[in-house]
């Protein structure tokens, strides 16, 4: 699905956002649910569809669930049956490196399968360990370049595990919610260790369930024991409100509610990204407003907020002066090769970049801005899609991008929300 969209003549002046549930907490509060040892009562505003990619395979592994409006029920796993699961995970990476493991500790017999991208994706080095710890794995794939479809049977050891800390953070995630059910275990990452606040998300939330972890540096310990059920409400998402306050760093103030000040999630990282390029920030009780001001390029180290870099390279191609991303390699194995697609995305709209193995530079202030025909590849992104969109409005010409539907993996309301601020999106 193509999205044309553009300015209305009258935008609103008082721009209000509620940011949607975290994804990303979503995920991890909907597995301990799961695992937990009575019913748990979970307030969700709205599903994604990564989050109910996760409630999907959960169902398939035994787990039931009950929707009533914002209100999520989950009824924990409780099928002992030996018989094969088909554990379908969409697109989503998360539900799959978070399940395989959890999957291989409840001792099931499963294929776990996905569609775009996440068959490509790495998870060789978590299978690895898997198999290390007593799993049995079969990839069925129909070539070399896929890790899916994986079967896998046998139950897994708790024990020691040795995980790269520069692939995925995902995989020491899905450890950390496994090994409670084995016994508990150790969790060593080696080398450079990015995306730290995911992991320390995991972490907070088998807390929450009163399973105990904790992280010392590079060492993740974890109890066995049992998850207890919780009455709990996911909390605002910093990853897709980042949209909305860069919206209002480049085009018009705009407040976003909802959001935890103080949640261990990485992405709140967008506060200190805008103040460093210059925007006007208001924080109080309720609300961040973030205002256009004087933009300057700024150096941004991406190991720790991968998912950011997209829509700081939007805010980036809207300053003055060079903004160079560096430490983003891992950038090019997600939804898209998103350092391509972030360089293809800001060069539709005339800005000037250069892509290097794992950087970008953004020449703002030597761009074009008189663009007539602004076509945009969206790479069935939701990150690009979103960004491009608000990008555009800091033109006068409509914008084209392609595979819009992209949003709902993370943000089904997004156009919605971005029909609030006067910029309207037509659907071809």
């Amino acid at each position: 699905m193509d999205a044309i969209i553009k300015k209305s003549k009258s935008a609103p002046e008082n721009i209000k956002i509620t940011a949607p549930p975290s994804k990303s907490y979503a995920h991890r509060i909907l597995i301990c649910a799961a695992l937990a040892d009575e019913i748990s009562e979970i307030t969700l505003p709205e599903l994604s569809e990564d989050t109910s990619a996760t409630i999907r395979a959960l169902t398939a592994l035994g787990a039931d669930f009950e929707i009533n409006g914002e209100i999520v029920k989950v009824n924990p796993i409780s099928d002992n049956s030996t018989l094969e699961k088909n554990v379908d995970c969409g697109e989503s990476g998360s539900t799959l490196r978070f399940l395989l493991p959890v999957a291989a500790a409840l001792g099931k017999n499963a294929v776990f399968i996905g569609r775009g991208r996440l068959p490509e994706r790495p998870i060789s080095q978590l299978v690895s360990e898997l198999e290390n710890h007593g799993v049995q794995t079969v990839c069925m794939a129909d070539s070399p370049e896929k890790n899916l479809p994986l079967k896998i049977s046998g139950k897994m050891k708790g024990g020691e595990f040795t995980i790269a800390g520069n692939i995925s953070s995902q995989f020491a995630s899905g450890l950390i919610m496994a090994l409670p059910l084995c016994g508990g275990g150790k969790i060593i990452l080696t080398g450079n260790i990015e995306s730290v606040p995911y992991i320390d998300m995991t972490i907070s939330t088998v807390n929450q369930f009163g399973v105990r972890a904790y992280r010392k540096n590079n060492i993740i310990e974890v109890s066995g024991g049992i998850y207890k059920s919780q009455k709990i409400a996911v909390e605002g998402d910093w990853s897709n409100a980042a949209f909305f306050l860069s919206l209002g760093a480049i085009y018009k103030p705009v407040s976003v509610t909802g959001l935890n000040f103080n949640s261990t999630q990485g992405d709140k990282a967008i506060i200190d990204l805008l103040k460093r390029f210059g925007a006007e920030i208001v924080i109080n009780d309720e609300s961040i407003t973030v205002s256009p001001a004087d933009l300057s390029g700024i150096e941004i180290d991406a190991s720790e907020i991968p998912d950011l870099i997209p829509i700081a390279s939007a805010v980036a191609a809207a300053s003055k002066g060079v903004t160079r991303i560096y430490n983003a390699g891992r950038l090019r194995l997600k939804e898209s090769d998103r350092l391509k697609a972030v360089h293809d995305m800001l060069s539709g709209f005339g800005i000037k970049v250069t892509e290097k193995s794992d950087e970008l530079i953004i020449f703002g202030s030597e761009s074009e801005r008189e663009v007539q025909n602004i076509n945009i590849d969206g790479y069935n992104d939701h990150r690009i899609v979103m960004s491009a969109s608000i990008l555009s409005s800091i033109y006068n010409n409509e914008l084209k991008i392609s595979t819009a539907q992209a949003i709902n993996k993370s943000y089904p309301r997004f156009f919605e929300d971005l029909s609030k601020t006067g910029i309207i999106a037509d659907f071809i």
